[in-house]
């Protein structure tokens, strides 16, 4: 099997027709990491994994679900947060830290340098989604296909996919 150096590998958008599959140098590593992980966290990386596919197969349907699936890869790799205590008028749990700060605090440490905004932007779109509020422009049929919020919503849609896959290969990475 070909190999290629990651970035170059994590770089493309797909294989073409007329393209050789290659898999990236670090493959065997990535493996070996696999393997050594404890059952929690082979069930964690086995859901990202899944949703990251899944973000793959429904794009052409919905580039809202593609989306969503994109960022509950993300979310599949956060461990609970700590409960707490429970809410004392309707006995539901209060963590220590909120979804919302436990997935900034995820791409904080296994993304360095993504910006704030681009974090804040794909957390906000994925909320909007998540409680119906919202859809991605593409799903809303609006407007010119390369109208400047179109390519805004494919940019950011990117983005989250990259994102998510160098989360994945850096939590990953950093499991003893």
């Amino acid at each position: 099997m070909p190999l290629m150096e990651p970035s170059v590998y994590f770089g493309q958008l797909g294989i073409m027709p007329d393209s050789r599959f290659h898999l990236p140098t670090t493959i065997g590593a990535y493996f070996q990491k696999y393997e050594a992980l404890s059952l929690l966290e082979k069930a964690m990386a086995d859901l990202s994994a899944h949703w990251l596919q899944k973000s793959k197969v429904v794009h052409s349907t919905s580039a809202s679900l593609s989306f969503s699936a994109i960022v509950f890869a993300l979310e599949s790799l956060i461990h609970n947060p700590r409960q707490v205590e429970k809410c004392k008028k309707c006995d539901q749990a209060i963590y220590e830290k909120s979804i919302s700060e436990c997935f900034r605090d995820l791409i904080e440490t296994h993304a360095k340098g993504v910006p704030r905004k681009d974090v804040n932007d794909i957390y906000a779109l994925r909320s909007k989604i998540a409680h119906g509020s919202g859809l991605m422009t593409h799903d809303q049929h609006v407007g010119f296909r390369f109208s400047d919020p179109l390519m805004k919503s494919r940019v950011l849609h990117r983005k989250a996919r990259k994102l998510c896959q160098e989360v994945f290969i850096d939590w990953l990475m950093s499991r003893e």
